[in-house]
Formats: structure tokens, sequence, C-alpha cells
């Protein structure tokens, strides 16, 4: 449960309150003519000291006027904190890798399966791994009916397969 500092001093000034209206002796006479203002000190006495015969009440106006509750600080309300949102980056473009082509499969001795494509500019073989594991900077991303994804170090290429 929180508790507001206002409201702890609205109870404390309730209690001076009924505190004067207890002890008449500190409340200013109204058959005197005096103002009615609170005392500037309040002297030190024992609590039931007081004459219960000689206590008289206050007006709701007098209390009213000499005990004001603060106004209540507005609440401030924190701005929802902003949500991340992923954004996709836009779609790469793939090229085509029209200097490569496939020339086989062989299954290894481990029974891995890898398939070997010729570059036509350099006249080197290429192989790669079917089960997506990078070998020698190449790695097969995708296999789809009408080519494959290749991966070359950072780039990606489509390969056409053979028809």
């Amino acid at each position: 449960m929180r508790v507001e500092p206002w409201s702890i001093l609205c109870v404390a000034l309730a209690s001076a309150a009924i505190a004067l209206v207890a002890a008449p002796e500190f409340l200013p006479s109204a058959r005197s003519g005096a103002s009615a203002e609170i005392p500037s000190a309040i002297p030190a006495e024992p609590s039931g000291s007081g004459d219960p015969s000689r206590a008289r009440s206050a007006s709701p106006e007098f209390l009213a006027r000499t005990f004001r509750a603060p106004r209540p600080e507005p609440v401030k309300e924190e701005a929802p904190a902003a949500i991340a949102v992923e954004v996709a980056p836009p779609p790469l473009e793939i090229a085509d890798a029209e200097w490569l082509a496939p020339v086989g499969s062989v299954r290894d001795e481990t029974g891995a399966l890898r398939l070997y494509f010729k570059d036509s500019r350099g006249g080197k073989i290429l192989k790669v791994r079917v089960d997506g594991a990078a070998e020698g900077g190449t790695r097969l991303v995708a296999e789809e009916d009408a080519r494959y994804l290749l991966e070359l170090g950072e780039e990606q290429y489509y390969v056409r397969r053979k028809k």
C-alpha cells in the first residue's frame, strides 16, 4: 500500500484541529472579541490535563480557514516505453551465377552427399555439402526444383540445375 505524503499531512492537521477543540484555552475567546488565529506556540502540557467541562467546539468555517489540506500533486503519467519492432531487411537481389554449372554429385566414405560445380571463369571445381555445412567458403543454402541457392564467401547466387 502506498501512502501519499499529503495524506499524512492531512491527518496531522486534523489531529491538531481536534486537539485545539479539546483544549479550549488555546482557542481565542469569541466573547472577548479576539480575532480567530492560531497561537504561535502551544505550551507543553501533559495529555489529559485539560478540563473537559471547559471544552467548546469550533465551527467548521473556523477549522476550514485555519487548516487547509494541500492540493494533491497531479499524477505524472509516464509515456509508454517505445516498443522495439524488428524491421526485416529488404529482400536481397540474388544474382544468377551463369558462370557456375552443376557437374554431378558424390557420396563420400562417411555417407555425406556433395555436389560439384564447375567455375567457367577459372576452370575450378567447387565442392558443396548437401547438409548445409560450409566447406571451403561455399555452402548450400537452399535446394529448389529448378535451381540451387549457394553461398560463396559473403555473396549468395542461384545456380540452375541440369536440364
